[in-house]
């Protein structure tokens, strides 16, 4: 499993076989690593064939894709400096899964396979320029977010009784810090939706705490996630890492509800402070608290900010803009 985690004689030969079958003008590639590897990048570029990889993290740059470690936010791989992945077990604490990718990371750029992308797309601008940051070269990168079928999403502009928080329970997330800000709003629902490896100690920390305002909801989908946003006040995501292009906060925005969101990654560029919500130092109770604090006393303010919210999910996050931008690039590559 490991060795074909690096390199997939199998993926190549199949892939020269529907590249051989007929012709094709583009290859689109989407979180590809593990699954199909690399390999299969000469296949493609010894036929001429224009490559474009959509990247929704960073695995191209860091070895276990999230820039994050058991210390929190981490840059130590800046420079090629892989070895940094297996000095700090990155993979999930393990060893040898740490080896394995740092190894992988070190034969992919011995291959030349970064160098074989005609086009890098990135959900987010912070995303892009964190890229070219560690050495992408800028003229590749391209901005193309994420989006959702805003016909399909009814706002309701009216801010409920509630704070919600959708997402994956897991500490980078930042939930730990939410309940911790919670506690200074004692008369403020707060509900948690979602599961995830962090759930059982947010419920130890509300009950140590003393929280009486929080509903864990468990994961939902469908009508029940639909019900849940529209329902709420604001959605709160304070998260503690390198967020991308979170699919919750343009939900939020197609349902017309304002984003409290921390300032790093991805949402320091989605949520515009004053606007579509409100942006906190991310890790900080007394600022997130103080945030919220200023939001649920301004309902007025509030329902101002959702219809901005879902003016900027029209304009920025719809099929429609997102065909439009992803054409562009194709056609471009293809004349070229």
């Amino acid at each position: 499993i490991a060795a074909h985690t690096v390199y997939s004689g199998e993926a190549r030969r199949k892939i020269a076989r529907l590249l051989d079958a007929e012709p094709y003008d583009l290859v689109h590639l989407h979180n590809f690593h593990h699954q199909i590897t690399p390999s299969i990048l000469p296949e493609i570029k010894w036929r001429g064939i224009p490559v474009v990889f959509m990247v929704q993290d960073f695995k191209i740059v860091c070895p276990n894709y999230k820039m994050l470690t058991h210390d929190g936010v981490c840059e130590r791989c800046k420079g090629h400096r892989y070895y940094n992945c297996t000095l700090h077990r990155c993979n999930k604490s393990s060893l040898l899964g740490s080896v394995v990718n740092t190894v992988e990371m070190y034969f992919h750029r011995a291959m030349g396979y970064d160098g074989l992308y005609d086009a890098i797309t990135t959900p987010s601008r912070f995303l892009g320029e964190k890229l070219v940051e560690f050495g992408v070269p800028r003229g590749k990168v391209k901005f193309v977010p994420n989006f959702v079928d805003i016909a399909r999403y009814e706002p309701n502009f009216a801010p409920g009784d509630y704070v919600l928080y959708l997402g994956r329970l897991s500490q980078e997330k930042g939930v730990h810090t939410l309940i911790e800000a919670m506690k200074r709003l004692p008369d403020v629902p707060l509900t948690l939706t979602g599961r995830g490896p962090y759930e059982e100690a947010i419920k130890a920390q509300a009950a140590q705490s003393g929280l009486k305002n929080l509903t864990l909801t468990g994961h939902l989908s469908g009508d029940a996630l639909r019900d849940a946003i529209r329902g709420c006040m604001a959605v709160v995501i304070p998260s503690e890492w390198y967020e991308n292009c979170p699919l919750s906060l343009i939900e939020a925005y197609a349902y017309g509800k304002p984003v409290i969101g921390a300032k790093i990654g991805g949402l320091g560029d989605m949520v515009i402070d004053g606007e579509t919500g409100y942006q906190f130092e991310a890790g900080n109770v007394d600022a997130l608290s103080d945030t919220l604090t200023k939001a649920v006393g301004d309902p007025a303010r509030l329902e101002a900010m959702g219809r901005k919210a879902r003016e900027v999910a029209e304009a920025q996050y719809g099929a429609e803009s997102q065909y439009q931008m992803i054409m562009e690039i194709y056609r471009g590559l293809v004349r070229n």
